[in-house]
């Protein structure tokens, strides 16, 4: 993980010293290339869930999820998924990180996020859902399917994106 400032990158690879077998790390291995799958916005699942469904979207969660440190301390969140297939990654996952202090407070600073880029043909279904979801600072446009994230590094600006292939990753339904 790194902090973006406000916010945090958290980079996911399947981890060699685990069964991968039937879980998101086997179809992350199975990947040709690296590329963004999703990404996460934070708030009141509940809240999220409802307002989710009413823009016609299953949501199913709130999943208590948790895992170790490398200091030995125990981080505990909730996650809610949503099972639109036609926004895909495209329509983030929620997030609450309950009484854990926000990644981006608590990890390396990798760099500022500068933009996020959300692509698709019909942008009017994710335009929708991400407002009444109350999150801004994205632009969304129309355009072929994709998700683009600029970060500015002490090193100059670096673009991570989707691809074909990463895209049609399904996450968390």
């Amino acid at each position: 993980m790194l902090s973006l400032g406000h916010t945090y990158l958290e980079l996911i690879a399947p981890d060699p010293e685990q069964d991968i077998a039937g879980t998101q790390g086997e179809r992350f291995a199975a990947l040709a290339a690296p590329g963004l799958v999703t990404w996460a916005a934070r708030g009141d699942l509940g809240a999220a869930a409802q307002t989710l469904q009413a823009e016609g979207i299953r949501a199913s969660g709130p999943h208590r999820t948790q895992r170790a440190t490398p200091g030995g301390g125990l981080l505990i969140w909730d996650l809610l998924f949503h099972g639109s297939e036609e926004l895909g990654g495209l329509l983030p996952f929620c997030i609450d990180w309950l009484e854990c202090p926000h990644p981006s407070g608590v990890n390396p600073v990798g760099g500022q996020l500068e933009d996020v880029t959300l692509a698709l043909p019909d942008p009017a279904p994710l335009r929708s859902a991400l407002t009444a979801l109350g999150v801004d600072g994205v632009e969304v446009c129309e355009g072929e399917r994709s998700m683009s994230v600029e970060v500015d590094c002490a090193n100059g600006p670096v673009t991570l994106t989707t691809t074909a292939e990463t895209l049609a990753v399904p996450f968390g339904h």
